[in-house]
């Protein structure tokens, strides 16, 4: 077996395991949209044009009617970005809803991704931030972002605050819920920062969890 199929097997067996029981018909505690973006395919350009939106889903049911019908993680193009966000909040620095908050980083090794770890952290992040599990107040989280890359993939989970305490008991939370050893960290970054370097990833690293 190829590591593609192994990686579609794996993702198809993870969607089959969170959906399984769930009645479609189960309101979710907020509205959520999904969105995809690629920068290269702009030249010259605001990027945000290439920024579009696939779907808004508020009950179990939608969410699955949209994710079945897009392509996993390992199977879009380079530079790719999925993202899940809060209605009405896009997955930009600038967005009033971000400005001031920050994001949790976890890097995937190409070697990780080909064992379908890429497919597996997205999916797993993506119930629990809907179902309300990482935040207690349910108000912390405005969404999180898949993206690919040429020798790693990263997984991302927006905040909407930097405050340190709040964020590390999200974090901890987000890394039980993936399965994380203690060995791995999640680095949490600043989107100001990121704003005033033009970098989505290679900024300074507030804290870590």
């Amino acid at each position: 077996m190829t590591h593609d199929n192994q990686d579609n097997d794996d993702f198809e067996h993870n969607k089959s395991s969170l959906s399984k029981g769930i009645p479609s018909d189960v309101n979710l505690h907020r509205t959520w949209s999904i969105w995809y973006d690629n920068p290269k395919t702009v030249v010259g350009g605001d990027w945000k044009d290439c920024l579009h939106k696939l779907g808004t889903f508020k009950t179990v049911g939608e969410f699955w009617s949209i994710y079945n019908n897009i392509k996993p993680p390992s199977q879009v193009p380079l530079q790719s970005n999925y993202s899940v966000f809060v209605e009405n909040v896009e997955p930009t620095w600038e967005d009033p809803a971000n400005i001031n908050g920050g994001k949790f980083i976890l890097t995937i090794n190409k070697k990780e991704s080909r064992e379908g770890k890429t497919e597996k952290y997205w999916l797993f992040t993506l119930m629990a931030m809907l179902g309300e599990t990482l935040d207690a107040s349910g108000s912390e989280i405005v969404g999180a972002v898949v993206s690919i890359r040429k020798s790693e993939s990263r997984v991302s989970l927006w905040l909407k605050g930097t405050n340190q305490d709040t964020c590390e008991r999200v974090g901890e939370k987000w890394k039980k819920t993936l399965e994380m050893d203690s060995a791995t960290t999640i680095k949490f970054q600043a989107h100001k920062v990121a704003k005033a370097s033009g970098r989505s990833f290679r900024n300074e690293v507030l804290f870590q969890v």
